[in-house]
C-alpha cells in the first residue's frame, strides 16, 4: 500500500491521531483509547445508577 492511498483517522473527542485507513474507507465516530475508556466509565455509572433506582422503585 502506498502513503498516497491512506488517510489519517483522528478521534472525534481531542482530534488526536489514531492511526490511517484507506482513502476509500469512513470511519463513523472515531474515539482514541483514552476517549473511549472515559465514554466507558460514564455508561457504567450511568447503567449502575438507573439500576440502583429501578431496584429501590421496586422495593418500596
Amino acid at each position: 500500500m502506498n502513503i498516497y492511498d491512506t488517510k489519517i483517522v483522528a478521534c472525534i473527542a481531542c482530534q488526536k491521531a489514531i492511526g490511517e485507513i484507506e482513502f476509500d474507507s469512513t470511519m463513523i465516530n472515531p474515539l482514541c483509547g483514552y476517549c473511549s475508556s472515559i465514554e466507558d466509565k460514564l455508561h457504567t455509572s450511568k447503567n449502575h445508577q438507573e439500576n440502583f433506582r429501578i431496584k429501590i422503585g421496586q422495593a418500596v
